[in-house]
């Protein structure tokens, strides 16, 4: 599970997507659940992150 909290944007984006890269490889078969319930703001750049994370 990873669990965002405060703003995914672009000065936040790079370091999300690290942390998801990581959840990823870290658990065969991948499946990570992503917790955004506490996001106040995700720009286009949160949500590449997401999208390439998901592909």
């Amino acid at each position: 599970m990873v669990t965002v909290a405060g703003e995914l944007n672009i000065g936040t984006a790079a370091a999300f997507g690290a942390h998801l890269t990581q959840a990823i490889d870290f658990r065969s078969p991948p499946r990570v659940e992503v917790d955004l319930a506490a996001v106040a703001f995700c720009d286009s750049s949160g949500l590449r992150e997401l999208i390439s994370a998901w592909k």
